[in-house]
């Protein structure tokens, strides 16, 4: 269990190395964790640290990505 947090405390550091400039970031949650989710990006990011993020819910997530595949296949379908 200690090497899996070192393993994850490294994971997390190369991490916010490579994103801390990024111009948002989102945070996706569901069910009785979508309102952790919301409060963390709006409080914890964004008023405490200034860094701008959009909380999602995964529904809204995924529904989007159906929506574009939709779109795309339809796209493909048209052109036949």
């Amino acid at each position: 269990l200690a090497a899996a947090e070192k393993a994850a405390d490294e994971f997390g550091r190369s991490f916010a190395k490579a994103h801390m400039n990024d111009k948002l970031h989102y945070f996706v949650g569901a069910g009785t964790h979508y309102g952790a989710t919301y409060s963390y990006a709006m409080c914890y990011w964004e008023e405490m640290h200034w860094i701008r993020t959009k909380s999602i819910h995964a529904a809204e997530f995924f529904q989007v990505d159906s929506l574009a595949r939709a779109k795309i296949t339809s796209s493909i379908t048209s052109r036949s």
